[in-house]
């Protein structure tokens, strides 16, 4: 077995046998440094954006240890921030080592490296931090003597998804002047945590977005934005609402109204709630009874809004000309763009005269479970399907997420490809999944019913990184171990001196 001299304990072990520190015991000054962690992990980073985590170096050992690098395996996703160095060895005025103090097993001096994770995919990272310092106990050592200390690093890379409802906003009837806010709700229908940065407005300057930036939303939230509007007249008023937010895929734009009669919505247009708008017709908006689609009975009133009170009418004639008399099932006879061959769009008419205004439209709740498609109802012909219910295994997306039965045994919980019917061992670890590469972390990545294993029967398996250290050494000398003539040594001092700087270490 080939021997090593060891230097750096030469000036100590001197000191201590000449100075007499003890009559009793001579130690050898360790220098250890160590990590909180063998394997650090950092959560779920949206593409594009960075994260940094803490890497927390500890010294332990009764002598100061002085760090004199630290590189990463995989610089382009996980970048060593340089503010770990605070201390500028060779005078070119840029900080370059780390010295921590001595320590102890129970109270160690620590310090703190930070990591920056980029992830640029959507994907899992993995790499390795090396630190090489002047620790004296790593059995892994440089071909200058310096102690090599590695620690494993892996980080998830997620593509953000967002969500809003409504896709448009109508304030409706509102004077000039006045405050007014609608809310928008913004779902998080991914696993990255969404970022709002920001609002802007095209088009006017009288709408707003009302609500402080940033905004998080994690997995599984919605969290709502309000968006503010001062009328500058009573006219009709229009603009686009921009959100500043770091899903790629999200709309540009979400459309604003105010003061527009003829294309809103807005149940301020229509006071007796009989269908009919007063800017599109409806000669009483007080009276249900009374509007453009009603018939004329003697009763002293403009029951049809065209001007004439208790006037004779056929229902046999087709008076707009538009194929269909009253008899025949036209439900508006004064306008000829509603019939019963019409098709029915979102305009706040019964365009074909079924009953129904605006039915089988996004604006239209057609099953009738309280929500509209335009409010995120994913399957308007289903009262079972909607944003609000709980989602059940069925292969229906109950909750309009955008996963399907969640929770169950046949989803993907932890997203990471396998779900439990298709051997995922621990579904809610995106770590773990069949075939999986095996970390040191002390759980089964790969679901074969071995731990932190390696290949082909490597020593330590996924752990082999990890640092090997020697035993602390400390030496016995003899009572009176300090002769009469000044402190030089007696042949059983040269004797042990030469036991601590030459002995057998072990090929690296």
């Amino acid at each position: 077995m080939p021997t090593r001299l060891i230097p750096f304990m030469m000036t100590t072990v001197v000191a201590s046998l000449i100075g007499c520190a003890s009559d009793n015991e001579i130690s050898v000054q360790r220098q250890e440094l160590r990590t909180d962690e063998d394997t650090y992990n950092i959560d779920i980073v949206a593409v594009g954006e960075r994260q940094t985590i803490p890497i927390t170096l500890q010294s332990v050992g009764p002598g100061s240890v002085t760090i004199y690098s630290i590189t990463s395996s995989d610089p382009d996703h996980f970048v060593v921030l340089p503010s770990w160095a605070q201390t500028d060895s060779d005078g070119d005025g840029v900080a370059d080592q780390l010295k921590l103090q001595r320590g102890t097993e129970n109270d160690p001096t620590q310090e703190i490296v930070e990591v920056n994770f980029r992830p640029d995919a959507d994907g899992f990272f993995r790499g390795q931090l090396t630190i090489l310092s002047d620790d004296s106990t790593t059995t892994e050592r440089t071909e200058d003597d310096k102690g090599i200390i590695r620690v494993a690093i892996r980080g998830i890379g997620r593509v953000p998804c967002a969500e809003v409802f409504p896709k448009q906003v109508d304030f409706g009837l509102r004077p000039a002047g006045g405050y007014f806010s609608e809310s928008l709700s913004i779902r998080n229908c991914g696993e990255a945590p969404l970022t709002i940065s920001s609002f802007q407005v095209d088009g006017s300057s009288s709408f707003y977005g009302a609500s402080a930036t940033p905004i998080y939303i994690f997995e599984g939230e919605t969290k709502q934005a309000e968006v503010a509007w001062i009328p500058s007249s009573n006219n009709p008023e229009y603009a686009d609402l921009g959100i500043t937010i770091n899903d790629p895929n999200f709309p540009e734009g979400i459309p604003l109204m105010g003061n527009d009669c003829e294309n809103s919505k807005h149940s301020d247009w229509d006071a007796d709630g009989d269908g009919w708008r007063s800017c599109l017709g409806d000669c009483d908006d007080t009276d249900p009874e009374v509007h453009p689609g009603a018939y004329e009975v003697p009763n002293n009133k403009d029951d049809n809004c065209n001007g004439d009170k208790d006037e004779a009418f056929d229902e046999t004639v087709d008076l707009d000309f538009d194929g269909f008399s009253p008899a025949e099932g036209d439900c508006a006879e004064g306008d000829p763009n509603i019939n019963p061959d019409m098709e029915e769009t979102l305009n706040g008419y019964d365009d074909n005269c079924d009953g129904l205004i605006d039915n089988n439209t996004d604006g239209y709740d057609d099953d009738e479970d309280g929500l509209t498609e335009l409010e995120g109802d994913c399957d308007d012909n289903s009262a079972d399907v909607h944003p609000d219910i709980e989602e059940v295994e069925n292969g229906i997306d109950d909750n309009c997420n955008g996963f399907i039965d969640e929770g169950s045994e046949a989803f993907d919980d932890d997203r990471d490809g396998f779900s439990e019917a298709e051997g995922d061992c621990d579904d809610r670890d995106p770590w773990v999944w069949p075939d999986n590469t095996e970390d040191c972390d002390g759980v089964d990545n790969n679901c074969d019913g071995q731990i932190d294993e390696g290949e082909d029967g490597t020593e330590n398996g996924a752990c082999s990184f990890i640092v090997e250290r020697e035993e602390t050494q400390t030496i016995e000398a003899p009572q009176g171990g300090c002769n009469q003539s000044g402190g030089r040594l007696s042949s059983l001092g040269w004797l042990l001196l030469l036991g601590l700087l030459i002995r057998p270490r072990r090929e690296q």
